[in-house]
């Protein structure tokens, strides 16, 4: 996304700080991207991790709109994205009038559909 500021985070140190950072379990974390939520509450982050033989799977999660746009560009480069789940959401505004967030996540890479979505079984918001 244009305009767009990520920030990088070293996965370890933003899960010791009490983070919850998506990812597929077992598979190693190679980085970790944030971008501070519009809105507030947490932000939206990229998790790329890579399977053992060596190919790149993103794991993205967001507000419902984050996603959605992230997911628009990925797909037109060409990945395959799985079916969007919703996660735990966050309450953003006043204590008097808070409002609650939609938030998903989905995994992309450049596997077949059945495959990605197999790897959504390894899913961890921790």
């Amino acid at each position: 996304l244009q305009g767009v500021r990520w920030e990088s985070a070293d996965y370890s140190e933003a899960r010791q700080a009490g983070a919850a950072i998506a990812h597929l379990d077992g598979v190693p974390v190679s980085s970790v991207r944030l971008q501070p939520s519009p809105v507030g509450g947490r932000p939206t982050a990229m998790v790329r991790q890579l399977l053992a033989d060596g190919r790149a799977v993103w794991v993205v999660e967001g507000t419902e709109g984050e996603v959605s746009d992230i997911a628009r560009l990925l797909e037109a480069s060409g990945l395959t994205m799985s079916a969007a789940r919703r996660v735990r959401p966050d309450y953003v505004g006043s204590d008097a009038e808070p409002t609650r967030t939609v938030r998903v996540v989905t995994v992309a890479s450049y596997l077949p559909y059945d495959s990605l979505e197999s790897l959504t079984e390894r899913l961890r918001v921790e």
